[in-house]
């Protein structure tokens, strides 16, 4: 194998396209260094003049726009694998920048968004209700207090209550249901239902299994909880606490 001497390092390479640029000028047909040397001195030279750079690549890209283009899409032809995990790596490195990009196109072309999304929801109908479903299933509780917070806002009533401040009330009640004191899965219970006015916030929020929320229903508490099969004084003390009830009223906002 023919060997070249690069002029500016004077290491001995294979005469190749792997180790030396193309040249007509230079000897066998490659350039006199090597491209080790030569992206070297050009990342210098780019360091250096950083505005030159610029001018020089936007001018080459309004000149070669639909080489560009044609380069561009045989590359998404043949290298589709590649492509998807780029696009991909990229999307994951800027998750923020991505979220601010989409806001800012929403709002400079609302109709147009509008139009679009539309479409993509009338063409992808089972695809979204799986995706969907698959979100409600992996974030129960989130999903959960998005649609309280939703039907409280349609009522025009307050709706301030947070996943953390669930799990400060779960925890408060040491995770049993509140009425009967049965470790089961627990549902938020407004001590005053949203039929009577009451607000989706931490003053009205309990933690109750499903069973003795919907024995409840939309009944006042003090009327039905001494009657109810499950009731005990101390778990009664204990709620009446926590949402600062005295005398039936509740007193200022809860602060936890």
């Amino acid at each position: 194998m023919e060997t070249k001497i690069c002029t500016k390092c004077n290491i001995e390479l294979p005469a190749t396209n792997k180790y030396f640029h193309k040249s007509k000028m230079g000897k066998l047909g490659l350039s006199a260094s090597c491209k080790n040397c030569k992206n070297k001195c050009g990342k210098k030279f780019r360091d250096a003049h950083p505005e030159k750079m610029k001018a020089q690549y936007q001018k080459y890209n309004r000149e070669n726009k639909e080489k560009i283009a044609e380069d561009s899409r045989r590359y998404r032809i043949e290298n589709p694998e590649k492509r998807k995990a780029t696009l991909k790596l990229y999307a994951e490195n800027n998750i923020e920048k991505n979220k601010e990009r989409s806001k800012k196109y929403r709002e400079n072309n609302i109709e147009k968004s509008l139009v679009r999304e539309k479409k993509y929801r009338e063409e992808n109908k089972e695809k979204i209700k799986k995706c969907q479903s698959k979100y409600q299933k992996a974030n129960a509780e989130k999903y959960r207090i998005w649609w309280q917070s939703r039907r409280t806002k349609q009522l025009s009533l307050p709706y301030t209550f947070t996943i953390e401040q669930w799990e400060q009330c779960k925890g408060h009640f040491d995770n049993i249901c509140c009425y009967c004191g049965k470790k089961l899965p627990l549902s938020q219970e407004h001590m005053i239902a949203l039929s009577k006015g009451g607000e989706y916030t931490n003053n009205n929020i309990i933690p109750s299994c499903q069973s003795c929320n919907s024995s409840k229903n939309d009944r006042d508490f003090f009327e039905w909880y001494p009657k109810y099969r499950y009731y005990s004084k101390k778990r009664e003390t204990k709620i009446l606490k926590y949402l600062n009830y005295k005398n039936e009223t509740q007193q200022l906002t809860l602060t936890i």
